[in-house]
């Protein structure tokens, strides 16, 4: 972020969830999140590096808060969503953009590796958009849903479940 976050911003008063937000493409959706206004929830596994991500927000005076919660889970996204409410009263925007990979060809595949990517990528990201819209539909003030996927979907060498889960999105 170049410049300071001000209240003045386009998204000033319109809490987000970002997931998988420690780093690469989720780092960026916080970033401009906030220099937008919006507080942030930085939510991602690697817990030292959101708490870093987050104390640059407020260093910019932003406002955002870390969450580890596991979108492996219906349990972690919906107090995801919940920590969000908790700490700026309402969610108006959910970005899923978490997701893991296993980088194996179709026949070296467990159906351990398969479930971790499915899970995350594709009934996380339902779990995150179905926690945070009912959310949104009780508050009554609207919202957005921005999932993150890519042209993996197509297909990559060594990325069976990769590019599965990205076209399930």
């Amino acid at each position: 972020m170049t410049d300071a976050i001000s209240s003045d911003r386009l998204l000033a008063g319109r809490p987000a969830i970002v997931t998988g937000a420690a780093g690469g493409i989720g780092r960026g959706h916080v970033q401009y999140l906030a220099a937008a206004g919006a507080p942030v929830v930085v939510n991602a596994l690697n817990e030292a590096a959101a708490r870093e991500l987050a104390a640059s927000v407020i260093a910019q005076g932003g406002q955002a808060v870390v969450s580890s919660h596991d979108i492996g889970s219906r349990e972690g996204c919906e107090a995801l969503v919940q920590s969000c409410i908790d700490a700026f009263g309402s969610v108006r925007i959910m970005v899923n953009n978490a997701g893991n990979l296993r980088d194996r060809t179709l026949l070296k595949m467990s159906d351990d590796d398969l479930d971790s990517v499915l899970t995350v990528h594709v009934k996380g990201t339902f779990w995150c958009t179905q926690a945070a819209v009912r959310a949104m539909v009780e508050q009554g003030l609207g919202g957005a849903v921005i999932n993150t996927t890519s042209g993996a979907h197509f297909g990559s060498f060594g990325q069976t479940a990769y590019s599965a889960a990205k076209g399930a999105i």
